[in-house]
């Protein structure tokens, strides 16, 4: 087994973090969204989000099946059609897309920003809710999704300072 199906969930996880934290500090800052790179950073990670999140559909489902990725595609439509988590990937999916074209249309700095932490907060959510805190109830799957979106504020904040502290 390669370590790729780790290295997607990973990447995934952090990408949705970053993006919920920085625009979330841009708007409790009071920030111009579109100042020190942070538009950029914005597009740049929601691209990753949009092609990682269906590699790392493909990923769990061929996890679940104990097959291969490639094994796992006939059966994608059935999964997505047929399980709760592959209806919640669905929609993940689609939150990505529209994550995307929020960062990448133009608009006030602060509706960009707003609109991002509302779609990369739903992406926290179905986060938690296909999570290994499902087995363990609502409670657990709330805590996991607040201990997500403080992870998300705080390396947020780290890197907007960073970005901030670069154009000075």
């Amino acid at each position: 087994m390669t370590a790729t199906p780790e290295i997607l969930a990973w990447l995934l996880v952090g990408t949705q973090l970053l993006i919920f934290g920085t625009a979330a500090f841009a708007l409790i800052a009071g920030a111009d969204g579109s100042s020190h790179g942070m538009t950029r950073l914005w597009r740049g990670l929601a691209l990753v989000i949009v092609v990682v999140t269906p590699l790392r559909f493909l990923t769990v489902a061929a996890g679940m099946a104990s097959t291969s990725v490639g094994d796992v595609l006939p059966f994608v439509p059935q999964i997505i059609r047929e399980t709760f988590a592959g209806r919640m990937w669905e929609l993940r999916s689609g939150a990505a897309i529209l994550l995307a074209l929020a960062a990448w249309i133009p608009a006030r700095p602060t509706r960009v920003a707003a609109t991002i932490v509302a779609i990369s907060g739903a992406l926290l959510i179905f986060q938690s809710i296909t999570s290994h805190a499902v087995d363990k109830g609502v409670f657990a799957m709330t805590m996991h999704c607040a201990h997500q979106a403080a992870a998300g504020l705080w390396l947020g904040a780290l890197v907007s300072m960073l970005i901030g502290a670069s154009y000075d």
